[in-house]
């Protein structure tokens, strides 16, 4: 009787989990991702061909 209670009451609590969510809200929240103002400052005052000979060197 006592493993009939505990399945029950596990039951109960993941019911009740996925009913309310983790947040206990019940409702989702979209969290944005920070703007980004300038992705390629590696190039900064350069132009692509500049950047790329560049790079070129660096590999050798």
């Amino acid at each position: 009787m006592k493993k009939f209670a505990w399945l029950w009451m596990a039951a109960l609590c993941f019911t009740t989990l996925s009913l309310t969510g983790c947040g206990g809200s019940g409702e989702t929240q979209v969290i944005e991702a920070p703007a980004v103002e300038e992705e390629d400052e590696a190039m900064a005052g350069m132009t692509e061909e500049e950047y790329a000979a560049e790079m070129e060197k660096s590999m050798q």
